[in-house]
């Protein structure tokens, strides 16, 4: 289904921006460089899988999968420590993205019988 596949790929995008978007706001709030780079680098990484997504690339699930799934355990582990924000704002889009991954991203790749 093609709204499926447009769907998924538009929540990529828009979670890699946010994800890029909370590594800025680490860095202003905490002065921490790493929390920039990081932001912007798994923020790339979540939109090359949104495009990815779009054009029906077979690497484009894997990759949404581990950049969501290492965020929601990384900042799942920051709230277990306390900090709060914008941890908890992060793991929460990271486990609707591994829900949006799990449950449309499939019919983004070619089937067997379309190949």
């Amino acid at each position: 289904c093609y709204s499926g596949v447009m769907n998924a790929s538009s929540l990529m995008v828009l979670y890699g921006a946010l994800v890029a978007v909370a590594g800025v706001i680490g860095a202003v709030t905490s002065g921490s460089a790493i929390s920039l780079v990081s932001g912007v680098i798994f923020g790339a990484l979540a939109i090359v899988a949104g495009f990815g997504l779009r054009r029906r690339n077979a690497w484009a699930r894997p990759l949404g999968f581990a950049v969501s799934g290492f965020l929601l355990l990384f900042f799942a582990s920051r709230i277990a420590q306390g900090q709060l924000f914008p941890a908890i704002i992060v793991a929460l889009l990271s486990l609707l993205a591994l829900v949006v991954l799990f449950r449309i991203a499939p019919l983004a790749l070619p089937s067997a019988e379309q190949k």
